[in-house]
């Protein structure tokens, strides 16, 4: 199986119900596999902050955690005002934004950044998994980290090709 089933099954297993997002062409991978689960709801927002913004706060009136899919570094950019909001009132939301292959970087690619550092202040784990092999245990952490008091969220990066490799290694 490739990364991007792991990731989309990983959420299934933690209970996820419906993801938010504002997603872009490096989230296709994601995008693509959703037809084949459709208990999986994708919420499009028009704006990265109003999908944090709606996943904070289905987490605080579901009390399940949220997720939220954003588009590389200005969709995480974006974003941080209201993951900082999502910290400040312990909301577990697992937020994840497409990120550029790996194997492009040192070309510098339109729209690519550290977005594990530009999360971080704002997050309780910030990561990204650097092969397929990573995803499942990182998203095991990652929905452990979010639930543990106090709640407040976490970010994963999904490099293009970390989502496209194989892998045998299935969602925990």
């Amino acid at each position: 199986m490739r990364g991007g089933q792991v990731f989309i099954e990983s959420l299934i297993a933690h209970g996820v119900e419906c993801i938010f997002g504002n997603p872009g062409t490096t989230e296709n991978s994601l995008l693509d596999r959703l037809i084949d689960y459709p208990k999986l709801q994708y919420y499009v927002a028009l704006h990265e902050g109003i999908a944090v913004g709606a996943a904070n706060f289905y987490a605080q009136a579901s009390g399940k955690t949220a997720v939220v899919n954003l588009h590389v570094a200005p969709g995480l950019g974006n974003a941080i005002g209201m993951m900082y909001g999502a910290l400040k009132s312990n909301s577990p939301v697992v937020i994840t934004a497409g990120q550029q292959d790996t194997r492009m970087r040192l070309r510098n690619p339109l729209l690519s950044h550290d977005l594990v550092a530009m999360a971080a202040p704002v997050t309780k784990l910030s990561a990204e998994p650097n092969s397929a092999d990573e995803m499942s245990p990182l998203l095991r952490r990652a929905f452990k980290i979010v639930n543990e008091h106090p709640k407040g969220p976490v970010f994963i990066s999904l490099p293009v090709n970390v989502m496209e490799q194989e892998t045998d290694i299935g969602a925990i």
